[in-house]
């Protein structure tokens, strides 16, 4: 215990030198709306009202340094770094190893599969919950050792309550308890605190759907809700989870676009029927109970984005921030079993410094990847070159910077692999109308409202183009349409106004 401080002061100051270059990045993608946008950021009351964790921190961060992005950015590291000191003694409360407990809590600290999380200021929250889940697991493992006294099982409860506040994640997370108390220590559960811990559970995921996951969605005007093939996405996210996880190469925040054969897909059919036939007779593998513990907190951990319903994406790094920990601990063991049978002193520390090296050179280049828009989604585009949604943000960023040709270029790209995409259509009818083009400015304006037809942004700016055609009354008629679809959108009102101004 007395080397402890020295051992965590490392930790920080390791997580410190490879997310330093992150601490100046601005405001990327989400970020925007998120943040820079959000009249209600600072509103403490609205984020009680919808008891949110999360949004709560964000306002007392907005209070205190206003839209600063070094302080948000800094406030995600100091989580960051919170929630691998409490790695540290979850893996040694399961494995009782110290030495497996640091090298593992190394890795955990400086892989770069974390920095969606950590280095990008939405992707926070996964960092929050984690911590706060962490810290609840901490207080229950002491009330399994005092006789479940209640001091701690409440402490837990509430911290648990507050981690699903933070994160809708969580709230699939609550078999950790019981797989730890009933598996691993073999103590009769406390039913009444698994009730309690059920109830909260169904209320946060329902509270965090409903504000976040569908109504974000609906005004974003996306679809909410559905099904995919499950038999298929759930073993191709296993595959992909574990191949970013041990080679970190490729990391993107858009892993989709993937074309698929017939062979794949009965390859995947048939690794999910295993799945389903294998995994309940795991609990009852007696012999390696810690190993399957880690199996099943991995497994648990990313559930969502394993679900036959459209909750979340079905590969997406952030998610792994949690999960990652079996990851860890498996590369430790692995060092630490090879260090025995092999007759070199201290052969698992000699073997960790490359993959750290390695490790912290890859997350100090992807933190330079979310430094800007710009940098960001040119580096998106690059690894995932079949994301439609790639190309569309990619485009907005040479929107920004005027550069005409190449916004069009890319929304033809992202057009190319989705043609049905209206913001696509629309973004690159703005474009086109920028360059001067207004017929092809038309065609998509045009075909944006044929996809979606309350699109009314797209129908004023089919007025805008009629005006500058001098075919005023169809201005008229797509300014008029904008304003029954959308009748606030004051852009459309004054454009009224100037035919009215004009007499016509």
């Amino acid at each position: 215990m007395k080397s402890l401080p020295v051992f965590f002061a490392l930790v920080a100051v390791l997580c410190l030198v490879v997310y330093f270059n992150a601490l100046g990045g601005e405001f990327v993608s989400d970020d925007v709306s998120s943040i820079v946008e959000n009249s209600n950021l600072g509103n403490f009351s609205l984020a009680l009202k919808n008891f949110n964790v999360l949004n709560f921190s964000r306002a007392a961060i907005f209070h205190l340094f206003g839209k600063n992005v070094f302080a948000f950015h800094t406030v995600n590291l100091l989580l960051h770094i919170g929630t691998t000191i409490l790695v540290y003694f979850f893996i040694l409360i399961l494995t009782k190893n110290e030495r497996l407990s640091t090298l593992a809590t190394l890795l955990f600290a400086l892989h770069p599969i974390h920095t969606e999380a950590v280095t990008w200021i939405s992707g926070g929250g996964y960092v929050l919950y984690s911590f706060l889940l962490l810290l609840s697991f901490l207080f229950f493992h002491f009330s399994v050792l005092n006789d479940r006294r209640w001091s701690y099982l409440i402490a837990a409860l509430v911290l648990y309550i507050l981690a699903i506040s933070s994160g809708i994640w969580a709230a699939t997370l609550l078999p950790l308890f019981f797989l730890y108390e009933f598996y691993l220590r073999q103590k009769k559960p406390s039913w009444l605190f698994y009730l309690v811990l059920v109830l909260f559970a169904a209320l946060g995921f329902y509270v965090n759907w409903k504000a976040g996951a569908v109504t974000g969605k609906i005004e974003a005007g996306a679809s909410v809700g559905g099904t995919r093939d499950w038999t298929v996405t759930a073993p191709h996210s296993l595959v992909q989870y574990f191949y970013l996880l041990l080679w970190p190469l490729n990391l993107t925040i858009y892993h989709e676009g993937l074309k698929v054969s017939q062979n794949y897909v009965w390859l995947s059919r048939t690794a999910a029927l295993l799945m389903i036939l294998i995994t309940p007779l795991i609990l009852f593998w007696r012999k390696k109970k810690v190993a399957l513990f880690f199996l099943l907190f991995f497994l648990v951990s990313i559930s969502l984005s394993l679900s036959p319903v459209k909750i979340g994406w079905y590969v997406a790094e952030r998610y792994l921030y949690l999960g990652s920990i079996s990851f860890c601990v498996l590369v430790a063991a692995i060092l630490l079993w090879l260090e025995k049978k092999l007759p070199i002193k201290n052969l698992a520390l000699f073997l960790l410094i490359p993959i750290l090296l390695f490790y912290s050179w890859r997350t100090f280049v992807r933190n330079n990847d979310w430094r800007t828009q710009a940098s960001f989604w040119v580096a998106t585009a690059k690894a995932s070159p079949t994301s439609f949604r790639a190309w569309n943000n990619l485009g907005n960023v040479y929107g920004w910077e005027k550069k005409w040709d190449r916004a069009v270029e890319a929304y033809q790209q992202s057009l190319k692999i989705k043609p049905d995409h209206d913001t696509a259509n629309f973004n690159l009818g703005i474009a086109y109308f920028s360059k001067g083009d207004l017929e092809a400015a038309k065609k998509y304006f045009l075909r944006t409202v044929q996809i979606s037809p309350k699109h009314y942004r797209a129908f004023y700016n089919l007025g805008l183009t009629s005006y500058k055609q001098e075919n005023f009354a169809e201005a008229r008629q797509y300014w008029e349409q904008a304003l029954r679809l959308n009748p606030n959108y004051n852009q459309a009102r004054k454009g009224l106004g100037l035919l009215e101004e004009k007499g016509l």
